[in-house]
């Protein structure tokens, strides 16, 4: 079965930083509850890069690589 998703982007206000937080959030559109994996990346990282993998994940659900699941990953606060 082809596991479609969708990517919802938005900005969070924080304590630690003066400007707003961007941050995407990738989930699976087969109805869900899904756990939450938040996605770390290493320095230079954004949450473009999240969006950028949002086929490999496709993929991986869709061979049950990987059980379907809500995937966060901000950029970093400045």
């Amino acid at each position: 079965m082809q596991v479609q998703s969708r990517i919802e982007v938005g900005e969070l206000a924080v304590d630690f930083a003066s400007a707003k937080v961007p941050y995407a959030v990738l989930l699976p559109d087969d109805g869900g509850p899904h756990p939450l994996c938040l996605f770390l990346h290493g320095g230079g990282g954004s949450r473009q890069n999240l969006i950028d993998l949002r086929p490999l994940f496709e993929r991986w659900w869709s061979d049950g690589v990987v059980a379907p699941m809500a995937v966060a990953m901000a950029t970093r606060a400045r």
